[in-house]
Protein backbone atom coordinates (compact mmCIF):
# COMPACT_ATOMS: atom_id res chain seq x y z
CA UNK A 1 0.00 0.00 0.00
CA UNK A 2 2.72 2.40 -1.28
CA UNK A 3 0.26 4.85 -2.59
CA UNK A 4 -2.08 4.86 1.08
CA UNK A 5 0.31 6.63 3.73
CA UNK A 6 -2.08 5.95 6.72
CA UNK A 7 -2.21 2.10 5.81
CA UNK A 8 1.12 1.42 8.31
CA UNK A 9 0.88 3.78 11.03
CA UNK A 10 -0.03 3.42 14.46
CA UNK A 11 -3.60 3.23 13.92
CA UNK A 12 -3.57 0.27 11.17
CA UNK A 13 -0.87 -1.70 12.23
CA UNK A 14 -0.64 -4.36 14.57
CA UNK A 15 3.00 -4.83 13.75
CA UNK A 16 3.54 -1.07 14.65
CA UNK A 17 2.57 -1.91 18.07
CA UNK A 18 4.43 -5.12 18.49
CA UNK A 19 7.56 -2.87 17.51
CA UNK A 20 7.04 -0.58 20.17
CA UNK A 21 7.12 -3.89 23.04
CA UNK A 22 10.29 -4.78 21.13
CA UNK A 23 12.74 -3.15 24.09
CA UNK A 24 11.08 -3.71 26.69
CA UNK A 25 10.94 -7.33 26.15
CA UNK A 26 14.27 -7.57 25.46
CA UNK A 27 14.86 -5.86 28.81
CA UNK A 28 12.47 -8.33 30.61
CA UNK A 29 14.65 -11.61 29.28
CA UNK A 30 17.32 -9.79 30.63
CA UNK A 31 16.31 -9.50 33.67
CA UNK A 32 14.38 -13.03 33.78
CA UNK A 33 18.17 -14.47 32.89
CA UNK A 34 19.88 -12.05 35.94
CA UNK A 35 17.53 -13.54 38.45
CA UNK A 36 18.30 -17.24 37.06
CA UNK A 37 22.12 -16.80 37.42
CA UNK A 38 21.91 -14.99 40.73
CA UNK A 39 18.35 -16.21 42.53
CA UNK A 40 17.81 -12.36 43.46
CA UNK A 41 14.06 -11.95 43.50
CA UNK A 42 15.49 -7.82 44.15
CA UNK A 43 15.86 -6.25 41.89
CA UNK A 44 15.67 -8.28 39.15
CA UNK A 45 12.37 -10.04 38.77
CA UNK A 46 11.06 -6.22 40.04
CA UNK A 47 12.65 -4.90 37.66
CA UNK A 48 11.04 -7.61 35.31
CA UNK A 49 7.55 -6.03 36.38
CA UNK A 50 8.55 -2.49 35.20
CA UNK A 51 9.52 -4.13 31.81
CA UNK A 52 5.47 -5.93 31.88
CA UNK A 53 3.68 -3.26 32.61
CA UNK A 54 5.72 -1.56 29.99
CA UNK A 55 4.88 -4.59 27.72
CA UNK A 56 1.56 -3.97 28.60
CA UNK A 57 0.72 -0.19 28.21
CA UNK A 58 2.36 -0.54 24.55
CA UNK A 59 -0.22 -3.25 23.93
CA UNK A 60 -3.05 -1.62 24.62
CA UNK A 61 -2.15 1.56 23.13
CA UNK A 62 -1.88 -0.54 20.17
CA UNK A 63 -5.47 -1.86 20.65
CA UNK A 64 -6.73 1.48 21.35
CA UNK A 65 -5.51 2.91 18.47
CA UNK A 66 -6.75 0.47 16.10
CA UNK A 67 -9.88 -0.78 17.79
CA UNK A 68 -11.36 2.79 18.94
CA UNK A 69 -13.36 0.89 21.43
CA UNK A 70 -14.12 2.28 25.36
CA UNK A 71 -12.99 -1.10 26.92
CA UNK A 72 -9.92 -0.53 25.35
CA UNK A 73 -9.36 3.42 26.41
CA UNK A 74 -9.82 2.28 30.06
CA UNK A 75 -7.73 -0.67 29.53
CA UNK A 76 -5.07 1.90 28.09
CA UNK A 77 -5.26 4.45 30.91
CA UNK A 78 -5.22 2.07 33.81
CA UNK A 79 -2.32 0.13 32.54
CA UNK A 80 -0.10 3.87 31.12
CA UNK A 81 -0.70 4.97 35.25
CA UNK A 82 0.31 1.64 36.59
CA UNK A 83 3.57 2.06 34.55
CA UNK A 84 4.10 5.27 34.76
CA UNK A 85 4.00 5.16 38.38
CA UNK A 86 6.42 2.32 38.43
CA UNK A 87 8.39 3.66 36.31
CA UNK A 88 8.62 7.18 37.93
CA UNK A 89 9.51 5.75 41.43
CA UNK A 90 12.17 3.05 39.56
CA UNK A 91 14.13 6.10 37.99
CA UNK A 92 14.23 7.97 41.27
CA UNK A 93 14.49 5.39 43.59
CA UNK A 94 16.87 2.81 41.76
CA UNK A 95 18.27 4.28 39.29
CA UNK A 96 18.73 7.63 40.60
CA UNK A 97 19.30 6.44 44.14
CA UNK A 98 16.95 9.97 45.17
CA UNK A 99 14.20 9.98 47.97
CA UNK A 100 16.27 9.48 51.24
CA UNK A 101 14.52 11.44 53.36
CA UNK A 102 18.12 11.09 55.46
CA UNK A 103 20.44 13.10 53.40
CA UNK A 104 21.29 16.07 53.79
CA UNK A 105 19.67 17.49 51.14
CA UNK A 106 15.67 16.23 51.47
CA UNK A 107 14.70 13.23 49.41
CA UNK A 108 17.89 13.10 47.57
CA UNK A 109 21.22 11.08 48.20
CA UNK A 110 24.40 11.59 51.02
CA UNK A 111 26.86 12.24 47.90
CA UNK A 112 25.82 14.67 45.07
CA UNK A 113 27.94 15.23 41.96
CA UNK A 114 26.60 18.18 41.24
CA UNK A 115 26.64 21.17 43.25
CA UNK A 116 23.46 22.65 43.45
CA UNK A 117 20.55 20.59 44.70
CA UNK A 118 17.88 22.19 42.82
CA UNK A 119 19.23 20.58 39.42
CA UNK A 120 18.06 17.21 41.38
CA UNK A 121 15.22 18.39 42.12
CA UNK A 122 14.37 20.14 38.56
CA UNK A 123 15.05 16.50 37.12
CA UNK A 124 12.80 14.50 39.57
CA UNK A 125 10.09 16.98 38.64
CA UNK A 126 11.09 16.62 34.98
CA UNK A 127 11.41 12.42 34.89
CA UNK A 128 7.70 12.60 36.61
CA UNK A 129 6.06 14.46 34.13
CA UNK A 130 7.20 13.12 31.13
CA UNK A 131 6.85 9.79 32.30
CA UNK A 132 2.86 10.88 32.04
CA UNK A 133 3.43 11.94 28.64
CA UNK A 134 0.30 9.34 27.53
CA UNK A 135 -2.31 11.26 28.97
CA UNK A 136 -2.67 13.55 25.91
CA UNK A 137 -3.05 9.91 24.05
CA UNK A 138 -5.97 9.46 26.61
CA UNK A 139 -7.34 13.35 26.48
CA UNK A 140 -7.30 13.35 22.70
CA UNK A 141 -9.65 10.75 21.98
CA UNK A 142 -11.09 12.29 18.66
CA UNK A 143 -7.85 12.31 17.38
CA UNK A 144 -6.97 8.71 18.25
CA UNK A 145 -4.38 8.29 14.75
CA UNK A 146 -2.46 11.19 16.96
CA UNK A 147 -1.70 13.47 14.42
CA UNK A 148 1.88 14.20 13.52
CA UNK A 149 2.61 16.86 15.59
CA UNK A 150 1.12 15.33 19.01
CA UNK A 151 3.43 12.63 18.11
CA UNK A 152 5.98 14.21 17.76
CA UNK A 153 6.18 16.28 20.67
CA UNK A 154 5.80 13.24 22.80
CA UNK A 155 8.79 11.11 21.24
CA UNK A 156 10.72 14.47 21.76
CA UNK A 157 9.79 15.11 24.96
CA UNK A 158 10.55 11.15 25.85
CA UNK A 159 14.33 11.59 23.77
CA UNK A 160 14.63 14.71 26.29
CA UNK A 161 13.59 12.77 29.45
CA UNK A 162 15.98 9.45 28.26
CA UNK A 163 19.01 12.05 27.69
CA UNK A 164 18.49 13.29 31.21
CA UNK A 165 17.91 10.05 32.78
CA UNK A 166 20.96 8.86 31.34
CA UNK A 167 22.84 11.49 32.54
CA UNK A 168 21.90 11.09 36.01
CA UNK A 169 22.18 7.44 36.21
CA UNK A 170 26.17 7.86 35.17
CA UNK A 171 26.33 10.33 38.04
CA UNK A 172 24.97 7.95 40.19
CA UNK A 173 27.12 5.23 39.80
CA UNK A 174 30.31 7.60 40.13
CA UNK A 175 28.73 8.48 43.33
CA UNK A 176 28.32 4.97 44.48
CA UNK A 177 31.47 4.00 43.03
CA UNK A 178 33.31 6.94 45.36
CA UNK A 179 30.92 6.04 48.16
CA UNK A 180 32.71 2.39 48.10
CA UNK A 181 35.89 3.46 47.61
CA UNK A 182 36.14 2.61 43.73
CA UNK A 183 36.62 5.60 42.44
CA UNK A 184 37.92 8.92 43.54
CA UNK A 185 35.84 11.86 43.57
CA UNK A 186 38.07 14.41 42.86
CA UNK A 187 41.82 13.34 41.38
CA UNK A 188 44.29 15.41 43.23
CA UNK A 189 46.76 17.66 41.06
CA UNK A 190 50.65 16.84 41.79
CA UNK A 191 51.01 20.35 42.17
CA UNK A 192 49.73 23.26 44.68
CA UNK A 193 47.45 25.75 42.90
CA UNK A 194 48.04 29.52 43.45
CA UNK A 195 44.87 31.52 45.30
CA UNK A 196 43.03 33.36 43.25
CA UNK A 197 44.51 36.40 44.35
CA UNK A 198 48.32 35.26 44.94
CA UNK A 199 50.67 35.39 42.26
Amino acid sequence: HWTNLPQCNSSNSRLFGFFQCLPAIWRAFQCLRRFFDTKNVFPHLVNFGKYMFTILYYSTLSLYRIDRASRFHATFITFALLNAIYCSVWDLAMDWSLCNPYANNPMLRRVLAFHRPWVYYVAMVMDVIVRFNWIFYAIFTHHVGHAAVLSFVICFSEVFRRGMWSIFRVENEHCTNVALFRASRDVPLPYELLSADGQ
